[in-house]
């Protein structure tokens, strides 16, 4: 299957906590000049607050971050260039809302409202050109989150990214449904050092490549 072509190509970088979505998006800034539409999860006031009590502030952390998704879509449909997405609408609503709902943290009564503000949003975006699915271990997303040092991740108990981890696998399998003009690439990260290992840089964008035809600037 040949590369797809876009004129103006969106990129959406998927995938756990600390699972290196951030270095990919910004390795692909380096070598292809697109811009980054952030996560900005240091601006949500509740995010703190809700990994020392999910019960308390799931609902309205999650809120927080569809609303903030809803203000990027004005940037996403105005775009003039390519444009990478670090995480997008799609996980917030399948994977940590749904994480949540699951666990009774969130009631049915919000998540009724929850699921009728991220169906106005997603009616108004485009399909992404390529999903890039990064996944790791448990163990894997541990260390690195050690190691990143953000001090509300410290206590995040590991049964929390095993239960991220199912749903990622349940929700990747479903995207051909929930997102049939995108191409999916999912990417093992494991063993991979994109900062600075050039094989291993050399072979994530081969991959991208494969999918979406982009010009290097570097």
């Amino acid at each position: 299957m040949s590369a797809q072509t876009n004129e103006n190509p969106l990129i959406v970088i998927a995938g756990n906590m600390a699972v290196g979505k951030t270095t990919f998006a910004e390795l692909l800034h380096t070598y292809y000049n697109i811009p980054i539409l952030p996560e900005n999860f240091n601006d949500n006031p509740y995010l703190e607050k809700f990994y020392e009590d999910m019960a308390t502030w799931a609902y309205p952390s999650q809120l927080f971050f569809l609303e903030e998704r809803a203000k990027q879509s004005v940037v996403i449909n105005s775009r003039q260039t390519p444009l990478i997405l670090d995480r997008s609408v799609y996980e917030d609503r399948g994977i940590f809302a749904e994480n949540l709902y699951r666990k009774n943290f969130i009631s049915p009564e919000d998540f009724g409202k929850y699921e009728k503000r991220y169906q106005e949003i997603i009616t108004a975006l485009p399909s992404p050109s390529l999903l890039v699915f990064l996944t790791a271990s448990v163990d894997t997303l541990m260390k690195r989150m050690a190691n990143r040092g953000r001090d509300f991740e410290q206590n995040i108990d590991r049964s929390y990214l095993e239960a991220l981890n199912t749903l990622y696998n349940e929700w990747v399998d479903s995207l051909p449904l929930v997102l049939p003009k995108s191409r999916i690439l999912k990417i093992e990260t494991d063993t991979l050092n994109l900062v600075s290992n050039h094989t291993d840089i050399e072979s994530g964008l081969r991959q991208i490549e494969k999918n979406i035809k982009l010009n290097r600037s570097t």
